[in-house]
């Protein structure tokens, strides 16, 4: 299977996957409040942000497994790719094993005002941190995956996980202890992904996982040296993006966490939209450097960056013409104040994810210490903003802090690297690679909500049409205005592969 074709299919999947996420979201978020109540959702959402520090333990292990493998396959190594699996299995047997012990320590001395949240709260921490320590040795097994550029398998299993868990809830959470029933559902669903990631990569290995690979110091180091790195970011964006919930619940309460949430989810969704997208190339790129083609580098990259900025503003300021008719169609009147949170973060997000592809670049060919910078002085900046704006302007300024310090950031730091890795002048990323498809996207986009914002309204056939004819129109634009014709040139070769290997599976 070519290349092109193992990254369409994973993107199509990959996209099928997420559209399945928000449109059972769309569903189930209003059925999980109305069910848990406004309080015990808030609760929730904390409950998921402290859990969600036991993921540090992963130490950035799971990029530098992919990056290894990665640079095996582009090398033909498979002694050094069977050698990182096991090595790789090995040490994340021990951080589950040794996490959960200590989370179960931690737990238990929990003070009486985190217990008070709910009276079950012990027995559901310990129930998902231990569908966490379970899931630690199957990140080696998605690195393989990953790293194979297998993202369709992958997408397959977190669609299985999705259907089930989602049913498990429909089915049970009205008839039990709430918070109880929800933990236990969420841990089974999640199991139902872990087999099927174990099945498709021993299937689909580049070389056999098990049979020739042993455990090795030198990987070991070689792993170490990388992921120190990445473990530092880890650090830094997992402060960044979990500090928020816990500030506006200390400062103002759970019943505010909650509208906090909701417009921040929609920015999550719309992270994990272009993750799926154009996310997938961390892989290429250290398979391009495995086999020391810097050319092919530099003119992959300059094709991927352009697409994605394209792709990115015109989701992002479709949501922002879209947002607030939607919120009010999804979650009710009330929770107009959840878009105004969403729109404050929105410009940010979507200067930081105009360029996926540059963090890619950097975590492929091992120049991630690059990304250490930006998410450390986002991160100073982003909370000492919250905590003075959130004083004088409540809810409101913790979402604005986010958008500021990502705006900072994003728009100087971000570039110098991209451009020095890249080895694109600095002139010619701001310009040709941001700034010109950022343009042309923003006047179709600001053209189509002049003509048609007296439409838009809180209805799904107005939200559903009016989208589809924004894609619709948007399609040829981009094709022969946003993009140039060695990138319309690419962008064909690859469906044609894609689609005609499929055809020709079809009539075997």
């Amino acid at each position: 299977m070519s290349i092109g074709r193992r990254l369409m299919g994973g993107s199509v999947l990959r996209l099928v996957d997420f559209v399945l996420q928000v449109a059972i979201a769309f569903v189930m978020t209003p059925f999980i409040v109305g069910t848990l109540g406004v309080q015990k959702y808030g609760a929730w959402v904390v409950v998921g942000t402290l859990v969600g520090y036991y993921g540090l333990l992963d130490l950035g292990m799971s990029s530098a497994v992919t990056r290894f493998l990665s640079k095996a396959i582009g090398s033909e190594d498979r002694q050094a790719y069977s050698d990182t699996i096991r090595t790789a299995l090995v040490v994340f047997a021990s951080i589950g094993g040794s996490g959960l012990v200590l989370a179960s320590v931690a737990i238990y001395c929990l003070p009486s005002s985190i217990r008070a949240i709910d009276e079950s709260l012990p027995l559901i921490l310990i129930i998902l941190v231990s569908r966490l320590a379970i899931g630690f040795p199957i990140r080696a097994l998605n690195a393989v995956l990953s790293a194979g550029l297998r993202h369709d398998l992958q997408s397959v299993a977190s669609i299985c996980r999705l259907l089930v868990g989602n049913v498990l809830i429909l089915c049970l959470l009205g008839g039990g202890d709430g918070l109880l029933t929800l933990s236990v559902c969420v841990v089974l669903a999640w199991l139902t992904e872990y087999v099927l990631v174990t099945v498709f990569a021993l299937w689909c290995a580049s070389y056999p996982i098990l049979s020739t690979g042993r455990f090795s110091r030198n990987v070991l180091r070689e792993m170490a040296s990388y992921c120190g790195k990445s473990f530092t970011t880890q650090i830094l964006n997992m402060i960044r993006f979990r500090f928020d919930p816990i500030l506006v619940g200390w400062l103002m309460g759970a019943r505010w966490v909650t509208y906090f949430a909701v417009g921040r989810s929609l920015l999550n969704y719309f992270m994990q939209l272009v993750m799926n997208a154009v996310g997938l190339t961390k892989p290429l790129f250290s398979q391009y450097d495995g086999r020391g083609d810097r050319a092919a580098i530099k003119r992959q990259f300059r094709r991927l960056i352009r697409m994605n900025v394209a792709f990115v503003a015109f989701v992002g300021l479709s949501m922002a013409i879209f947002g607030e008719a939607f919120m009010v169609r999804w979650m009710g009147d009330g929770f107009r104040i959840s878009y105004v949170v969403m729109l404050l973060m929105l410009p940010g997000y979507m200067i930081a994810l105009m360029q996926t592809t540059a963090v890619n670049l950097m975590l492929g060919v091992s120049r991630h210490h690059y990304l250490i910078f930006n998410a450390l002085v986002d991160g100073l900046v982003h909370i000492l903003l919250a905590l003075l704006l959130s004083r004088s302007l409540g809810l409101f300024g913790v979402p604005l802090a986010i958008g500021v310090s990502m705006v900072c950031v994003f728009l100087t730091m971000q570039p110098y690297f991209a451009a020095k890795v890249s080895g694109i002048p600095i002139r010619d990323y701001y310009m040709n690679c941001l700034l010109q498809p950022f343009l042309r996207v923003c006047a179709f986009s600001t053209v189509f909500w002049l003509v048609f914002r007296s439409l838009i309204q809180p209805t799904l056939p107005s939200l559903i049409l009016l989208g589809a004819l924004k894609v619709l129109l948007f399609s040829p634009y981009c094709l022969f205005v946003v993009l140039n014709r060695d990138e319309r040139e690419a962008l064909g070769r690859t469906a044609g592969s894609f689609f005609s290997s499929r055809h020709s599976e079809v009539t075997a």
